[in-house]
């Protein structure tokens, strides 16, 4: 499985691709509008921020191979906790 950090449209788009292409993936959104989107596209989607403490256990918790940031790219602080989840976690970001 993969972690997917979502925030824009395309990185719905690359969500879609990515499950196409055959990978289980959770992505993550902050909002709930966010959410609706990748919902309607059947993506698994769990909304609210995360601390990078958090993102390491969900990670572990579902047994993601890898952390995808496709955040917002002034969402410093998810990009943040994404480089320091996937450290903790042992898994690439």
């Amino acid at each position: 499985m993969i972690l997917m950090l979502c925030g824009t449209s395309d990185a719905r788009e690359l969500a879609v691709r990515v499950r196409q292409s055959g990978y289980e993936l959770l992505t993550s959104v902050v909002t709930g509008n966010a959410a609706r989107s990748l919902e309607e596209a059947g993506l698994p989607v769990r909304v609210g921020r995360l601390t990078a403490e958090e993102m390491a256990s969900l990670a572990s918790e579902r047994g993601c191979r890898a952390i995808v940031d496709a955040s917002h790219p002034f969402a410093e602080e998810a990009h943040r906790n994404a480089m320091r989840a996937a450290l903790e976690a042992g898994i690439p970001y």
